[in-house]
């Protein structure tokens, strides 16, 4: 096989990522824990913040939150002696760390995590990783009856995408607006907003992120609910 070079661990950790933020965790996790490993060997701090970071993504979405902690406090401990070149992994792991938290059911800490994520985001040219704590965010302070607070959030990651041609990202930004019409009763907007989203979705070359498309099968249903019920 291929040695174990911090380029292959840096191959795996992408791949196993893209299979992860599609819905696919347990075949992404192998490649991560094999990226971990090498990335260990290696001692390299940025491959292996990144690859802690990643392989955590996947732990949450298997909602393992115990052991995505762990992996996530290891990066961040790694990322703050990188200084500039740590950014954006480190913007990255506090994103998941909010998540984790999302998970554990702590929205106080959830929204802590988003807020210094997104901040240093913004410094970055990751502007997809960006626009996705945006509207990450945003669906918190939804839940909570922020509805201006969360449009905001929406139209910005909309706008974001847009401007990189992240076509993803668009859909999923479409989705959190339809969201917010369905929660304020807007129905026939959050209708048209999936209506979108579906002949978008066909001509997609890469699929939404697996949040996004938990987040859309969410709104679809409901609508359909609500609009059943009403016939």
């Amino acid at each position: 096989g291929a040695a174990p070079t911090l380029e292959r661990a840096r191959a795996l950790y992408t791949l196993g990522f893209f299979h992860g933020t599609h819905g696919k965790a347990t075949e992404a996790r192998p490649y991560l824990e094999q990226a971990l490993a090498i990335a260990r060997k290696h001692n390299d701090p940025l491959t292996l913040s990144w690859a802690l970071t990643h392989l955590a993504l996947v732990t949450i979405l298997l909602q393992e939150y115990d052991s995505s902690l762990s992996l996530l406090e290891e990066s961040l401990a790694l990322t703050r002696e990188l200084g500039i070149s740590g950014k954006a992994v480190t913007g990255m792991t506090l994103e998941w760390m909010a998540e984790d938290y999302l998970g554990l059911g702590d929205e106080v800490r959830a929204q802590k995590f988003y807020e210094e994520s997104i901040a240093l985001l913004r410094e970055t040219n990751y502007r997809d990783i960006l626009s996705f704590a945006d509207r990450r965010l945003g669906l918190l302070m939804l839940k909570q009856g922020n509805y201006e607070r969360a449009e905001i959030l929406f139209k910005e990651s909309l706008q974001m995408n847009h401007d990189i041609g992240h076509g993803p990202g668009t859909a999923g930004s479409l989705v959190a607006l339809a969201k917010l019409a369905l929660v304020q009763e807007r129905f026939t907007s959050a209708a048209q907003l999936c209506g979108i989203v579906n002949g978008r979705l066909e001509a997609l070359k890469a699929p939404m992120m697996a949040m996004d498309v938990a987040e859309f099968d969410y709104v679809t249903a409901a609508l359909h609910s609500r609009l059943d019920a009403k016939t």
